[in-house]
């Protein structure tokens, strides 16, 4: 133990200049990442992403009261990689130039390259969000309009199974935490089990419970162990493969009222994007007819461009926004198509 807390001091000590910015509450992702010099040279720049924000760089102010980009060296970064192998139990080295891992004490997670796998050693660290924005704190930030939140709402009263579909650092873990917060409040007494990789989601309710999933326990083993666990509302991380015919099975033998995200760039190509993972599983027939009446709702939150002044002059900026909701009504096998209601569409646009 001793040991340990000794790295984790030096690791610490290293991590210092962006120690501060990765414990704001406000900031989701801090990232460093390769820039090549006039010379020709490369060196590390921080970047950081703050919610509602896109991602910007991480500047530190100097003595004189200037700013500058805050750098980081190529020993310095691999070096914080070794520690944090060492204190995880894992290895990173120029044969396994990848590693992911939380960061111990802070809960953090983190995943580094270093070369050859990459130019340069590159991280990126997704903050263990602290605060849960609600569905309201959505509609303040303009990333959900209110008539798409009171539909959320029906949704979740009415166990709606949800997909909440974007592409990465859109804030679909944000938003799922958003609805969990709902369900919570409108159901204090029920029992929520949840399934990820790394632990993202929070719960309130006292009855519910959490499965981490890992070289040992699997995420279709998972899914099968809550089912033993007498589910209410069953509710995944990310679905990224085969355990979407498991989890399909799940919300279709009484446990409506789930949540899942997925990687997908719109509520039409989510379905499409879910059919593709249950073709990763070995025994498993796409049943279009099963996934239109067991996923009813759809939400697509994207990361898009939007145009706005700051001091007199017009930046482009990225910021998430909620662009579609689809209501699955049933799958016409006649037609050969999903019968759907969308609402709030919303196009990429410049503001």
């Amino acid at each position: 133990m001793t040991k340990i807390n000794d790295a984790l001091r030096h690791l610490e000590k290293d991590m210092a200049e962006i120690l501060a910015t990765i414990e704001d509450e406000r900031t989701t992702e801090v990232i460093l990442n390769p820039y090549k010099t006039a010379d020709g040279s490369y060196e590390g720049h921080v970047l950081v992403e703050r919610h509602g924000e896109g991602l910007q760089n991480l500047y530190q102010n100097l003595p004189d009261g200037k700013t500058e980009i805050i750098k980081m060296s190529a020993t310095k970064a691999e070096t914080i990689m070794s520690v944090l192998a060492s204190i995880t139990g894992k290895f990173i080295h120029n044969k396994n130039p990848y590693l992911e891992c939380q960061i111990p004490k802070y809960g953090h997670r983190f995943t580094g390259v270093i070369p050859p796998a990459s130019i340069f050693p590159a991280f990126c660290i997704r903050r263990h969000a602290s605060v849960v924005y609600t569905l309201d704190d959505f509609v303040n930030q303009g990333v959900l309009s209110a008539t798409s939140k009171d539909t959320i709402i029906s949704w979740i009263k009415r166990k709606f199974n949800i997909l909440i579909a974007g592409g990465t650092g859109s804030g679909k873990t944000t938003l799922a935490n958003a609805i969990l917060h709902e369900i919570s409040r409108l159901f204090p007494s029920c029992r929520i089990l949840i399934i990820e990789d790394v632990p993202e989601l929070q719960f309130d309710t006292a009855r519910s419970i959490a499965f981490t999933t890992g070289e040992f326990f699997s995420m279709y083993e998972a899914l099968r162990t809550t089912l033993r666990f007498k589910p209410e509302r069953i509710v995944m991380g990310e679905v990224r493969g085969a355990e979407a015919y498991t989890l399909l099975k799940a919300w279709n033998t009484g446990h409506p009222g789930g949540v899942a995200t997925i990687h997908a760039n719109g509520v039409e190509e989510a379905l499409h994007r879910f059919e593709n993972c249950i073709a990763d599983h070995a025994n498993a027939r796409i049943n279009r007819k099963e996934i239109g009446f067991t996923i009813n709702g759809i939400i697509s939150l994207q990361n898009m461009t939007v145009r706005r002044e700051v001091d007199g002059e017009y930046h482009n900026t990225t910021q998430r926004k909620v662009t579609a909701l689809r209501q699955i009504l049933q799958y016409d096998t006649d037609k050969d198509i999903y019968q759907d209601i969308i609402y709030d569409k919303m196009e990429e646009s410049f503001e």
